[in-house]
């Protein structure tokens, strides 16, 4: 992945997206969170600063996210996905929209393969967060509910199709 990222002209990431992120990341800071949450949320913050230059670790950073789970206890991470964990369902939507929002980073992992838009296939599930957490939370589940709802397209970056099209076509795909 490291010489597909670094070689590919597509890691172009929408920059107000990336500012919205950085600002609904920022307006979730002060959330009651537990220590393993709050490792979760500034791993979030630390892919969205990446994602503005440095796409390579921008990917390595957002990939952390992924292993950072097996590292918890049985209990921490039964916390993490109990759907009645408000500030973790807060932390699950604002990691689906940045996901998203990084496709043309992500895009990359996919080269190749058919079937499954891996960074947009459960944009879906932020509607279900957003109806489940507190009334007094679900301004905090907005920007990821407005990432969900952006055209697939939009999640391509700045440039068309065809271009990343191109791209997969060089790296073999």
């Amino acid at each position: 992945m490291r010489s597909r990222i670094g070689t590919s002209q597509l890691h172009c990431v929408n920059q107000d997206d990336l500012d919205m992120a950085s600002m609904s990341l920022s307006a979730i800071e002060d959330l009651n969170m537990s220590d393993w949450e709050r490792t979760y949320w500034d791993i979030l913050v630390r892919t969205v600063a990446a994602a503005y230059s440095r796409p390579v670790e921008t990917y390595t950073t957002f990939v952390t996210l992924y292993n950072t789970p097996s590292r918890w206890t049985h209990d921490e991470f039964q916390a993490f996905i109990d759907p009645n964990n408000a500030v973790a369902q807060v932390l699950l939507a604002h990691f689906i929209a940045i996901q998203a929002i990084l496709t043309p980073i992500l895009y990359l992992e996919r080269v190749g393969f058919q079937g499954v838009d891996a960074p947009t296939c459960v944009l879906g599930w932020i509607e279900g967060i957003y109806r489940n957490v507190p009334g007094y939370l679900r301004h905090h589940v907005e920007w990821p509910r407005q990432v969900s709802r952006y055209p697939f397209m939009r999640f391509l970056g700045q440039r068309q199709l065809d271009c990343f099209e191109e791209e997969a076509l060089a790296l073999g795909g």
